[in-house]
């Protein structure tokens, strides 16, 4: 149980930047006429979350850290963390300059796969890593990240719904960042 507060301890600030992050690119993708979003201030959310997602992969990666490590995933974590942190500074940065996002379009799809990868190894291997069954749960998110990454890569090229990559954004906020990150925080347990 100790093991298992530490592992949410070290990850609830990530899933609460990640949770703002996804909401303010739904958002963002929700208005496609840009009448009610601003670029410039959900490029600044993105940013900064994105820059703050990568502070905490540090932090959480740190065995000096106060708020420990994440145990036997900590590399596996980091690696999609930075991943994710880069991609989403990268998409705040563009937005901020007023630069048309298709260029991350193919990053998207790539980062899409490559958690793809990850969802894999979470099913063929965390079982015997982690005790219980929350392997499950993480390799769930994956795989919710690959359909979330290739929505958005093809809506970045013009081939999906604007809207529907911004309810699919929604949505993954709250399955991946928001709800876990909440029982985490409230000690309900690690998800």
């Amino acid at each position: 149980m100790v093991a298992e507060l530490m592992i949410g301890n070290a990850i609830v600030p990530f899933l609460f930047a990640g949770a703002f992050v996804l909401m303010a690119l739904g958002a963002y993708h929700m208005n496609p006429s840009r009448n009610k979003i601003s670029g410039v201030a959900t490029g600044i959310v993105a940013t900064v979350g994105g820059i703050f997602m990568i502070m905490n992969v540090i932090m959480f990666q740190s065995s000096s850290s106060p708020m420990g490590t994440m145990g036997p995933i900590s590399n596996y974590m980091a690696g999609l963390g930075i991943l994710y942190g880069l991609f989403f500074t990268m998409i705040g940065l563009i937005l901020i300059v007023g630069a048309k996002l298709n260029v991350m379009a193919p990053i998207a799809i790539v980062v899409g796969w490559i958690t793809l990868a990850y969802a894999v190894f979470f099913n063929m291997a965390l079982g015997h890593i982690i005790p219980g069954g929350n392997w499950i749960y993480l390799a769930s998110v994956a795989y919710m990240w690959f359909i979330a990454m290739n929505i958005a890569g093809f809506s970045m090229a013009g081939k999906v719904s604007e809207r529907f990559n911004g309810g699919f954004l929604m949505w993954s906020s709250l399955y991946t960042f928001a709800i876990p990150g909440i029982l985490m925080a409230l000690a309900i347990g690690h998800v």
